[in-house]
């Protein structure tokens, strides 16, 4: 279960965007024999958790799309995303131990550019590069 809310800026050459949004995650695991049944024989040591997931990103572009252009053409995109999720059932002596606690932390960036070249066809061309990080 979770919700966001957006925070939209058009103007008439840029677009920015912010976002802030959070949801919880139940998660339950079960150890299956070759048949598909329940294992008797063996036992998760962790059957249930319970996440908390807080996301944040922001974006501000200047890509414009002319009429009949098949992508953008001329601008660039920025974007950045923030995401840390946390575990609250994990007992505190398994607090940051990989394959126990389900929490991590993400930054993620990207920039995307974008150049229309004329070109045969109904549409320009476009040189376009991007990177991410």
């Amino acid at each position: 279960m979770g919700g966001a809310v957006e925070l939209h800026r058009r103007r008439m050459r840029s677009t920015s965007v912010l976002s802030l949004g959070g949801r919880t995650i139940s998660q339950r695991q079960r150890i299956l024999e070759v048949d598909g049944d329940d294992s008797e024989r063996f036992e998760s040591l962790r059957p249930s958790s319970s996440l908390v997931e807080v996301r944040l990103s922001m974006g501000l572009s200047t890509a414009r799309a002319y009429p009949f252009s098949v992508s953008r053409e001329n601008g660039v995109s920025l974007s950045v995303g923030l995401r840390e999720r946390w575990d609250r059932s994990v007992p505190d002596s398994l607090v940051g131990r990989s394959g126990s606690d389900g929490a991590f932390r993400e930054v993620v960036a990207s920039v995307r550019g974008y150049r229309g070249i004329p070109g045969p066809g109904y549409s320009n061309h476009v040189f376009a590069f991007r990177a991410s990080v």
